[in-house]
């Protein structure tokens, strides 16, 4: 159970690594990622459940044995997909923030940030979905020009630089066959619904604030 109220700190037993990459290349360097050795199954974050419907939909026509977990799937779906991820019989999962704090899965070899987290305590939780039970896992972000900003805000709040890396043999000068496109209503839609995610923090701050102080916070 994790205590939203508390400060968040990076689990111990994870490796950060960081891999700038261009925008409409990441689902390429993904999957050649996962051809890696020592990948044994990821958990893939992305910040819309359009690009996780893409991002799923991209890897299974790969051949990678990949499903998406997120809020527009019913109770029932979400739980019969995280059941197989556990059990094995599926080996990537794409799943939205909304989700993250409830998946639990022991054995979790990497944790990929194919879209870098706005805030930096979702960074942390998604994070620490691998390394579970004192074992030991990989978190990799996918960082490109446009996240670079994002990304800094979180190396400050954890107080240490991630290591960038490369993966040999990658083609970083490809054009992508495919990519993720976002409508223009969506993009409008994460923004708004980004800035109401940024008023309710600083609202529940505030309310904190003034709980601790032992004022009410009402207006006379």
């Amino acid at each position: 159970t994790i205590n939203v109220d508390r400060p968040a700190a990076p689990a111990v037993g994870i490796t950060h690594a960081a891999y700038p990459v261009a925008a409409e290349l990441k689902l390429p360097l993904l999957v050649e990622l996962l051809r890696q050795p020592g990948v044994q199954n990821a958990l893939v974050f992305t910040r819309t459940k359009h690009r996780a419907n893409r991002l799923a939909d991209g890897l299974v026509r790969r051949g990678v044995n990949a499903e998406r977990i997120h809020g527009n799937r019913s109770q029932a779906q979400r739980t019969r997909v995280l059941a197989a991820f556990k059990a094995g019989r599926i080996r990537v999962l794409v799943a939205t923030d909304v989700v993250a704090r409830g998946i639990d899965v022991t054995g979790l070899s990497h944790v990929v940030n194919f879209d870098v987290p706005h805030v930096p305590d979702d960074y942390i939780h998604r994070s620490g979905r691998t390394a579970r039970m004192e074992a030991v896992g990989d978190a990799v972000t996918f960082v490109s020009r446009e996240e670079e900003g994002d990304f800094r805000q979180i190396e400050r709040a954890m107080g240490t630089r991630i290591p960038r890396r490369t993966l040999p043999g990658f083609n970083y000068e490809a054009r992508a066959s495919e990519g993720l496109e976002i409508p223009l209503g969506e993009r409008i839609a994460v923004i708004r619904a980004r800035k109401a995610e940024e008023r309710a923090r600083a609202r529940a701050k505030a309310e904190r604030r003034v709980f601790s102080s032992g004022g009410s916070g009402r207006a006379r």
